[in-house]
């Protein structure tokens, strides 16, 4: 039998990590979550739930990822994720993409 051996190029492993294409392919993956987290999170006016976008992220390292979240603005979501001593926890985001992955 013959022996195999499997050499990986790391250079084009590493530009294909920083391809734009990854990082739309990214955005088209977290859509489905952006929509799913504004459906579940609280509303009184909309405008948190309204907020809530996917932002893709250069790594130090040149990978790219994407973050969900809420704008700056409406940061009291957090409050709404987490609870806070008056407020109980009411998740939405957080259930919300680890139930998509």
């Amino acid at each position: 039998m013959a022996d195999v051996e499997v050499r990986l190029n790391q250079r084009e492993i590493d530009a294909l990590a920083r391809d734009p294409e990854i990082g739309r392919a990214l955005g088209v993956m977290a859509a489905p979550m952006v929509r799913e987290a504004r459906t579940h999170a609280p509303k009184l006016t909309g405008a948190m739930a309204d907020s809530i976008r996917a932002d893709n992220e250069v790594e130090a390292g040149g990978e790219q990822s994407v973050h969900i979240s809420f704008d700056r603005d409406h940061f009291y979501g957090i409050f709404h994720e987490r609870g806070t001593r008056y407020l109980p926890a009411r998740p939405f985001l957080v259930p919300t993409t680890e139930g998509m992955r």
